[in-house]
């Protein structure tokens, strides 16, 4: 009993710090599958994703403070940053389950390839160590074009 409270306590710790934007080293081994429902959208419209836990182990995540970036020639850069005014709501995701989420793509967005970062993951295993967890908890690319 104790020890499920001590991990849920990291677990609800570790989500706060990656909803405000710091990683988490309870986020380690995140197997997750993040994918927009088009490969190409226009500025303006409403990009969403379904998220499946590819892992043999239950995530908790919050929504709150997601971001869009934009592919450079340098790297992702945030187009659209965290919205952290939201309220932090935490859930679960079992093995195998999946769930969909929707995001604005402003119309003041420029054409070009667009990712949707979602920080608030957290994977309840703080005995490994991930190197790519932006990359891990990002959707697969899609286009954004002109109004």
């Amino acid at each position: 009993m104790a020890r499920s409270l001590v991990r849920s306590t990291l677990a609800a710790l570790a989500l706060v710090l990656a909803a405000c934007g710091g990683e988490s080293p309870l986020s380690s081994t995140l197997h997750l599958e993040i994918t927009p429902d088009r490969e190409a959208y226009t500025a303006g419209s409403t990009a969403t994703l379904t998220i499946r836990n590819l892992g043999a182990s239950e995530v908790s995540y919050s929504l709150c403070g997601h971001e869009i970036q934009r592919q450079t020639p340098t790297g992702w850069v945030a187009a659209v940053p965290g919205n952290g005014g939201c309220a932090l709501v935490i859930f679960t995701l079992a093995p195998g389950a999946s769930v969909t989420a929707e995001t604005p793509l402003p119309a003041s967005l420029p054409a070009g390839t667009y990712r949707v970062y979602l920080p608030g993951f957290v994977y309840s295993r703080p005995d490994e160590v991930s190197l790519d967890l932006q990359t891990r908890k990002s959707s697969r690319p899609f286009q954004v074009t002109a109004p």
